[in-house]
């Protein structure tokens, strides 16, 4: 009876385990389930800003090219009033940089504001 009682005794706690360990596979399959899924939105969100970025990169090129030019014609005017005045290269650099860079954020800004 003692043998018989133990394989009992036995089989339910080695039953009793398996189904602790289906429990724990059900459990960790739900949470690779869910990181695959976060992969595949995390992947698609940045798949959408990259083709999105093409079109960024470009304006981003436009409005530097603008800003570029409208920078050298204020430099490039400064410059040659300054040294006009008779101040040296290095004086006139900086003014001249300083100058034209508060000029160029303050339209900026003001439009930005309108």
């Amino acid at each position: 009876k003692n043998i018989i009682k133990s394989s009992k005794t036995e089989t339910q706690a080695t039953s009793t385990n398996f189904i602790k360990d289906i429990r724990k596979m059900e459990a960790s399959k739900k949470l690779v389930a869910m990181f695959l899924l976060c992969i595949v939105m995390i992947s698609s969100s940045v798949h959408v800003s990259m083709a999105d970025g093409e079109s960024t990169t470009e304006k981003f090129k436009k409005a530097f090219t603008v800003v570029a030019t409208e920078y050298a014609v204020c430099y490039n005017t400064c410059q040659k009033v300054c040294a006009d005045a008779g101040f040296g290269y290095t004086h006139c650099e900086m003014k001249c940089d300083e100058d034209c860079t508060a000029t160029l954020l303050k339209e900026k800004l003001q439009n930005m504001k309108n």
